[in-house]
Order: structure tokens, then sequence, then C-alpha cells
């Protein structure tokens, strides 16, 4: 089926209606216009016409509202629906708040700058994370560069700006603390505590974890193909009701879609639980997958009674990563293991380790001497 856009409903009187923005009232706020139409193609093709005469008669200088309206159509048929929903998101509740009302030529590479360190420092203290920071610029390029496509008065270059955010080193385990937490999965063998040994001795992303089915266990070369991902989404247009669904889809970068090898400890820990079943999960053994979030409540369960704070799933994934690196491990190989889109993402995400490794490597060196 194809996917719906924005806005456009069916009536309890059986007819569809489409709405968009036509304009601003005194105070600021959208005014909204309704089309109708027997069918969803009519009242959708109506609002195309509409929106495209609005877009003609603002062509001089649209507001930002109206572009964005406009782009979220436009994105909407050209990405997974996992990646529309997280750039609507971000749109939504990071950027049109800002720049809803201002005319596309009102926005400058000073503005964007200044709301972009508006938002990074508040009384000193990060507002959002630097990851936050880099997806808002990058959505907000995306809107910018459709704004260029449609010709548009456009007077900023997303290029020129520079914005230095400080990435916050990732948080991983000391070998002590993983050590509580081997000790405590170790007590007891089931499906969910497996999943935490392959969190620790693979790196595997949450979502990744989630969508194993055993038919991904390649038991006959000893390693896991990574190809699908679970993630709960937001449904902002849902037409049910409900606000969020679950997605399995594809890995969110070609390079997630990857082999990953498996030590002789973690295969044996697969090899005591192999299904007969290869369409169960692995962490449920059966047909029905386990969602994310309620993995990681009997994750922090567990931190709970290993007295261990400051620890998510995602700790294992870091914790994987800097014990490699220790270990002297190959940094293109494990970028593979890990499934980055580049070597220079691992370094530049691990550099404290990498700085270890070589420190390690030094010492070493001298001591032959």
């Amino acid at each position: 089926m194809p996917k719906r856009e924005t806005n456009i409903r069916k009536r309890k009187d059986g007819r569809w209606e489409a709405r968009y923005i036509k304009g601003k009232n005194d105070a600021g706020k959208s005014v909204y216009a309704s089309v109708y139409g027997k069918t969803y193609t009519e009242a959708k093709e109506k609002r195309r016409k509409c929106m495209a005469a609005l877009s003609s008669e603002r062509k001089e200088d649209p507001c930002f509202s109206l572009l964005y309206e406009e782009w979220l159509i436009y994105i909407r048929k050209r990405v997974k629906e996992s990646t529309y929903a997280r750039y609507r998101y971000i749109g939504d509740h990071y950027i049109l708040n800002h720049f809803e009302h201002e005319r596309i030529s009102n926005i400058t590479t000073k503005s964007i700058e200044d709301f972009i360190a508006m938002n990074y420092h508040e009384s000193g203290k990060e507002s959002y994370t630097s990851s936050t920071i880099r997806t808002i610029l990058s959505v907000l390029k995306m809107i910018l560069n459709y704004a260029a496509l449609q010709e548009y008065p456009l007077h900023c270059s997303m290029d020129l700006i520079h914005v230095r955010v400080s990435a916050k080193e990732p948080r991983f385990l000391s070998k002590e603390e993983q050590q509580r937490i081997e000790a405590a999965i170790s007590a007891k063998d089931d499906p969910i505590n497996l999943g935490i040994w392959l969190g620790l001795y693979t790196g595997l992303r949450i979502g990744e974890l989630c969508a194993l089915k055993w038919k991904d266990v390649l038991f006959d070369c000893k390693c896991i193909h990574i190809s699908k991902t679970l993630q709960r989404i937001l449904c902002p247009d849902a037409k049910d009701g409900k606000k969020t669904r679950i997605v399995i889809d594809t890995p969110k970068s070609k390079s997630s879609n990857r082999i990953v090898p498996l030590s002789d400890f973690l295969f044996e820990k697969l090899s005591a639980h192999r299904s007969d079943d290869p369409e169960t999960y692995v962490l449920t053994g059966k047909e029905k997958y386990m969602e994310p979030r309620v993995f990681e409540y009997h994750f922090d369960k567990l931190m709970r009674e290993c007295a261990l704070q400051d620890v998510h799933f995602h700790t294992l994934r870091h914790t994987f990563t800097t014990r490699c690196i220790e270990s002297g491990c190959e940094v293109k190989a494990l970028s593979e293991i890990l499934g980055h889109s580049s070597v220079s993402f691992t370094l530049d995400r691990y550099g404290h380790s990498t700085m270890k490794a070589k420190s390690m490597l030094v010492n070493h060196l001298c001591s032959m001497m």
C-alpha cells in the first residue's frame, strides 16, 4: 500500500479532506484551509493545485512553515518510513518552532548559527546533545536545499555554517563493571541474558538484536548476518489513533548490513539456545519479537541489581569497541564489524581508546629496548 501524505483524512460523511496552510493570522498562527474530494487521490490533487497556486503567489518570499510542509511531502516519497518519522520529529520539535513565521529571505547564515548556539548552550549547560545538534543541522540543510531547488529566494548557505559541538566521550564499562554484569547473567541462562552476551561480545545495536532471528545465525561459518533492525517509530498522521508502531526494516545504512564473526565462547552460548525453527527470534524463541523498550526494561532492572548507574544497552556497544581497541584490533576490521559508515567515524568516536592503545604500544616498545 502506498504511503499516505500528511493532513489527509477520510471524513465520517465519506468524503476525503485535505488540509494545507494558506497563511497566517494577526497573531502569527497558521491558518488552515481544506479541500474535499470523493476519493483520496482527488482530495490530494486539489490540495496540490491550491498549494501550487499559493507557492506561485508567494514565490517572491514564502514563509518557512509553507516550505516545511512542501518539503515533508517531497521527502516522504524518497526515504524509508523510519527515516521520515525521524526527520518529521526533528522538524516539528526543534526547527519549526523557531523558524515557522520567518520569510525565507530573512533566514541567514548567522541566524542559523545563532539558533544552533542558543539551543546548544543554555546557562553554561548543553540543551541538546552533539548528536541531536548534528541531526538538526542535517535536516535543516535538506529543507533549505529543497528551497534552492524550488528557486525560493534563499540568502544563506549551509556550507558556510560551522558550529562547534564537543562530543562527549562514550560511556563504557570498566573491567570490574563488566565482570559484575557477566557474573549476574551467568547465574541465569535465558534468551534475554543471551542478548546481553551478544551486546557485550558483538556490539550489536538494540534494534539489530531485537530483529535477529535464528536463521540469521550462521552456525556453519560461526557468524551472524545483520540484515534487519526493529524499532518503534512515531506515526503523526495515523488514522487509527495510534501514535507509534513497530517497523522492521533494513539497517540504517548499507554498511550496517554486515556479517559479524562469533567468538568460540559466544558460539557455544548460541548453540545451547539454538532453535529448530529458523523463523523464531533469538530473544524470545518464538515467532513474536521482543521490542526494544521491553528489552531495555529487563536490562535496566539487571543494572539496578548490579548496582550500576548510567549504563544503557548501547553502553555495551561502546564497551565492546573499547575492549577491541585496547586489545590491538585493526580499526578497519572493527569498523566493519560495528557497521560504521567509515573508519574515520570509528576513529573520531573512539579517539580516547585509540590514544590509550597507542600509549600501550609505545610502552611495550620501550620495554623491549
